[in-house]
């Protein structure tokens, strides 16, 4: 017990100094003293944005974070990155269809521009459907459970997003209305809404979604340690915490209302939250004989070897080992961002 505070203590620590250092050295761009570029650096025509850039890079904690719990859970890691393989492009295509669907009357007049993924205009939520898809489509060809899965990519994703959010403040975008808050954000004037030319500053509503996703990631990332959890807790979730944040972010982002008060991401992330809610209701009332249950962490059994897994009773690998009574074997029993 005291081990696992001093671990938080120094953890909390971290954290609290690289804030300080990023509030010091983003102070400047905030206050609009200096000018932020898009680009990381560009070489004739060829060039790096910082959009591009963070979300490439997110998937390296990312999947570290899966790898580790992968670990946990004694799932053999090469779901992880066979995973990975099929719904990185699809999360990504998806992400720019629905973004392009949402902001159809620009992109009717200019289509070509709909390739234009380093200029940014992703939704996530594009992200989640596509992820789904690929997270399904590898179930049904793996015959693994579907619930797990989504489990295993909830935590990787929402980490992914805190660190993405920050390609918005490279492109000036996703912004939220005026504001003299002393945290409020210089946004040039050809990055602002014509209806709001004459303010300087505004909500920085991606740092909001940032600071919050990591939190949210924590707290997903200790339930993923929690001993006998049910396929699909996570998820869900990760389906309401994310979608009720967003819900209410959404009422200082500069987005136009389409059905009552709400906004598209508004309506999306209502869906969310209901999805997440019935789901946690039905898992919570299914009886635990008929669900798979992750096996309580075991100090000393670690990945779940290759040769484990060819040696596995069933005679074939699988993404989560049904509980077995290890007594008469004489064995003993096993971070979101």
């Amino acid at each position: 017990m005291k081990n696992k505070l001093l671990r938080w203590i120094i953890f909390a620590i971290i954290i609290m100094g690289i804030i300080a250092a990023l509030v010091f050295i983003l102070k400047p761009y905030f206050a609009g003293e200096k000018a932020v570029h898009p680009e990381v650096f560009r070489i004739g025509n060829f060039s790096i944005r910082w959009y591009g850039l963070l979300i490439a890079l997110s998937f390296i904690p990312g999947l570290y974070v899966a790898y580790k719990m992968a670990q946990n859970w004694s799932i053999n890691p090469d779901h992880i990155f066979n995973m990975a393989i099929i719904c990185a492009p699809l999360g990504l295509i998806f992400a720019r269809l629905f973004y392009c669907a949402l902001n159809w009357q620009y992109y009717a007049r200019y289509p070509a521009q709909i390739f234009y993924l380093w200029q940014g205009g992703l939704s996530i939520y594009g992200v989640i459907f596509g992820g789904i898809l690929g997270v399904l489509i590898y179930s049904l060809a793996g015959k693994i459970n579907f619930l797990r899965l989504l489990d295993l990519g909830a935590v990787p994703l929402i980490l992914g997003q805190a660190i993405g959010r920050w390609g918005n403040f490279f492109n000036q975008e996703l912004f939220g209305y005026p504001t003299d808050l002393p945290w409020k954000m210089y946004i040039a004037p050809e990055y602002r809404p014509q209806k709001y030319m004459a303010y300087n500053y505004f909500h920085p509503t991606f740092l909001y979604e940032s600071i919050y996703n990591f939190i949210l990631f924590g707290v997903l990332y200790s339930v993923s340690r929690k001993k006998d959890l049910r396929p699909g807790i996570i998820v869900s979730l990760y389906f309401i915490g994310y979608g009720a944040f967003r819900f209410f972010l959404e009422f200082i982002r500069i987005e136009p209302p389409v059905v009552w008060f709400m906004s598209w991401g508004q309506i999306a992330s209502l869906v969310a939250v209901i999805l997440g809610a019935v789901m946690l209701f039905f898992i919570q009332r299914t009886r635990p004989s008929l669900v798979e249950i992750v096996p309580s962490t075991q100090k000393d059994s670690g990945q779940t070897s290759g040769d484990e897994i060819k040696n596995n009773e069933a005679g074939k690998e699988i993404g989560n080992p049904p509980l077995e009574d290890k007594s008469e074997k004489g064995e003993s029993g096993p971070d979101q961002e």
